[in-house]
């Protein structure tokens, strides 16, 4: 994680006019929510298996944003 936040500080740094310090909570706060992002669908999938709601055989992570598109849920893998 902190590698990403600062390869999101970095580009923040180099294509912004923010100080260093305003670069770096502009990247941290970046790369958090898109981890908190990626770790949300990771959960999702973790949680449906535990409930088996789905087989694991259809929990790949495309299948779900297949199964969430047909249903018109999509929106609702990114909230937290």
């Amino acid at each position: 994680m902190f590698l990403f936040s600062e390869l999101y500080s970095q580009a923040v740094l180099q294509n912004t006019d923010l100080s260093r310090t305003a670069a770096t909570f502009v990247g941290s706060v970046g790369s958090g929510f898109t981890t908190g992002a990626l770790a949300a669908v990771a959960e999702y999938r973790k949680k449906l298996l535990s409930q088996q709601v789905i087989p694991e055989a259809e929990a790949g992570y495309a299948n779900l944003f297949r199964i969430a598109k047909k249903h018109g849920t999509t929106k609702y893998l990114w909230w937290r």
